[in-house]
């Protein structure tokens, strides 16, 4: 069995767009919170992209909080997270498991087969890694009104 073959790499990307699905959900209970989170910088990011999606329009300063919280990145989503302090005092490390998804998200969607990350390479690591990466998920949808 090819453990990095294109069906286990498209279960992990799966598995990554899940987290960010859940984490936007969550962002979305209280979205002008979440929006004043971002960084000014990030904020102008997802500006660009809503305008791309809009066809070039410039609406993006009136648009709903949601519409833009909907074009951040995957890592926008943890920095909003992780300064609104959705969990509080966690045991979890939030921020390394968005981190370790990230990694693994980057290498199922953009990269070539032969360019293992070093993080992936060790079957027990990658293992524990899916296991956060599902614990967080349901932490996350749990933590979801």
């Amino acid at each position: 069995m090819d453990l990095f073959g294109l069906h286990f790499r498209l279960c992990l990307l799966a598995l990554t767009l899940q987290l960010e699905e859940t984490a936007l959900k969550l962002i979305l209970q209280n979205p002008e919170a979440s929006w004043d989170a971002l960084p000014d910088k990030q904020k102008e990011k997802a500006k660009k992209t809503y305008r791309r999606w809009k066809g070039g329009s410039n609406g993006a300063d009136r648009s709903p909080y949601r519409r833009l919280l909907s074009c951040t990145s995957f890592n926008d989503k943890d920095i909003i997270i992780a300064k609104r302090k959705l969990f509080g005092r966690d045991d979890m490390n939030i921020t390394k498991v968005f981190q370790e998804a990230g990694t693994i998200r980057n290498y199922c969607a953009h990269t070539k087969p032969e360019d293992i990350p070093e993080a992936m390479s060790d079957p027990e690591a990658l293992n524990k890694a899916v296991q956060d990466i599902q614990q967080l998920i349901l932490r996350l949808d749990n933590a979801c009104y």
